[in-house]
């Protein structure tokens, strides 16, 4: 919980060692492992997005978010995109951490010398299931775009405070992906990471790269020579 309330208080770019040091200022206790994890429970929190129909609550108490119905599911989908491309329209289906790092209550302390339950100076709330999207944190595409929309078109959600997240909705499936540098950006922050590069073109192995544009392999040509070793002087002087 500690972990994740200093990991927002500082920016850093991890270096791939598990085991190395993170000087930071507030000082973080813990090994870059540590903010890995750490990192990874904010962007799950805060990107893991559906359109609402997906997920519901249980019965239980406090109630949890479970998968929906098949049958529901089937009446509530395929959406237009229309109505998917609004913020409205979609749902955390993970609990977002609040500002003390947590998704449930803390537990109740008791005063050492009374026994008496304290109460804190500020409540801290807790982040609501299947809470709703701010629509400054996400922009929305429909693709194909212009003359090209239908119904059916795929809804593409961006996340604007984690560049590299985002969800896709097409029919009756949706996908979560990130791929990022784990920094927080957005807008009005001081320093927003850049996007990650294009995906390299691969190599067409099936022919026809020229027309499709891709790079195809050239088989390099045999090198052909003689491997009967050369005789030694002395032998042939002899003949």
């Amino acid at each position: 919980m500690d972990q994740v309330v200093k990991s927002r208080q500082f920016k850093r770019f991890l270096t791939g060692d598990l085991d190395a040091p993170v000087p930071s200022y507030p000082p973080f206790e813990g090994k870059e492992r540590n903010l890995l994890r750490a990192t990874i429970a904010r962007i799950v929190g805060a990107t893991s997005i559906s359109p609402d129909g997906f997920f519901t609550l249980n019965e239980d108490d406090p109630p949890a978010v479970v998968a929906a119905e098949p049958e529901a599911i089937n009446e509530a989908f395929p959406k237009p995109s229309s109505e998917l491309k609004e913020p409205d329209a979609w749902r955390h289906h993970e609990i977002d951490l609040n500002k003390l790092g947590r998704v449930q209550a803390m537990p109740e302390q008791l005063d050492e010398t009374s026994g008496e339950v304290v109460v804190p100076d500020e409540e801290v709330e807790l982040t609501p299931s299947l809470d709703s999207l701010k629509p400054e944190l996400w922009s929305f595409r429909v693709c194909p775009g212009g003359a090209g929309v239908a119904a059916g078109s795929v809804v593409v959600a961006r996340s604007l405070q984690w560049p590299g997240a985002a969800a896709v909705v097409a029919g009756k499936r949706f996908l979560n992906i990130y791929s990022g540098n784990g920094v927080v950006g957005g807008v009005g922050v001081p320093y927003s990471p850049p996007l990650p590069a294009a995906i390299q073109t691969e190599y067409d192995l099936t022919g026809g790269a020229e027309d499709s544009g891709l790079l195809a392999l050239v088989e390099q040509a045999d090198t052909r020579s003689d491997p009967t070793p050369p005789k030694p002087e002395g032998d042939a002087d002899e003949e």
